[in-house]
């Protein structure tokens, strides 16, 4: 079976509903600013001297102690919001994310952003919502 396996599989599964292609293209818009991610650049920038790689240090494991505590409290917001609740959260928490940065009247705001992404589970929801829509025709979690 492993022999058989096409690196393109997971191109059938998105063909075999027209839910499951927009939600692989929503998935792909969703995703593509983690892959563009200029923030660092930009807080270099406009705090120019004061931010530098020590105040990048102290932000990363904030980031990663937001990033566990989000997924202790995943299951719970999506319980009480819903898959499409909980991803309108998310899109709300990213607009909240985008302005913080952008309007930080000073460098130490950066440090408390990353707790912002404790609810934030769109990502998540909407991969839920794709594996049930997969299921529906078929599709399972290899295919995906």
């Amino acid at each position: 079976a492993l022999l058989n396996l096409s690196p393109l599989t997971f191109v059938k599964v998105f063909r075999k509903s027209r839910a499951l292609t927009a939600l692989g293209v929503l998935t792909m818009v969703v995703d593509a600013p983690q892959y563009l991610n200029v923030v660092g650049v930009y807080q270099r920038q406009r705090f120019a001297g004061s931010w530098g790689r020590t105040q990048e240090s102290i932000q990363r494991p904030i980031s990663m102690a937001a990033k566990f505590l989000g997924t202790l409290v995943a299951a719970g917001t999506m319980g009480r919001l819903g898959l499409r609740g909980a991803a309108r959260l998310d899109a709300w928490c990213s607009a909240l994310y985008c302005l913080s940065v952008a309007y930080a009247p000073r460098m130490e705001v950066f440090f408390l952003v990353p707790l912002i992404s404790i609810f934030q589970h769109g990502g998540m929801s909407l991969q839920r919502v794709l594996q049930l829509e997969a299921d529906k025709v078929g599709g399972g979690v290899s295919e995906l």
